[in-house]
């Protein structure tokens, strides 16, 4: 099971769809082991859902699964790194008002949303060089 939560999310890193392969069949055979899935692989699931959903697909996880695999990935830990909370206090000691590790609709977490002004606001996303490998972003980055 793990080997399809693997594919799953490897065609998901390299934004390569295959129809033959990706079809409301492939879902249905994902909901029949939907009880056999570890946590990473529903984390990986919740990924590719979401590929799914930014390519237009039609492809859609039953319901139930969904849940599960959106709820593996949100409570997922996260760590903040030596350069976010750099940046972070840099933002802060400059005065302005922000909200660390955001959680968005997606099950992402968006490291700080600074509030500019006039009811704006921007994200701020602090990659270090763990999220790359010679100069190219990792598969975890990329998603």
């Amino acid at each position: 099971d793990q080997q399809i939560s693997n594919v799953s999310w490897a065609y998901s890193v390299a934004n390569v769809m295959s129809e033959g392969l990706f079809n409301k069949g492939y879902a249905g055979a994902l909901a029949s082991k939907e009880k056999h899935f570890s946590k990473e692989g529903l984390t990986q699931l919740h990924q590719w859902q979401l590929w799914q959903q930014e390519l237009g697909s039609e492809i859609e996880l039953p319901l139930s699964l969904r849940k599960k695999c959106r709820h593996a990935f949100i409570s997922t830990s996260y760590s903040e790194s030596k350069l976010q909370n750099d940046v972070v206090g840099g933002v802060r000691a400059i005065g302005l008002d922000l909200d660390e590790e955001v959680l968005l609709g997606s099950g992402y977490r968006i490291d700080a949303v600074v509030k500019v002004g006039h009811g704006k606001k921007v994200a701020v996303e602090v990659d270090g060089p763990s999220h790359y490998i010679h100069r190219r972003p990792t598969g975890s980055t990329i998603l």
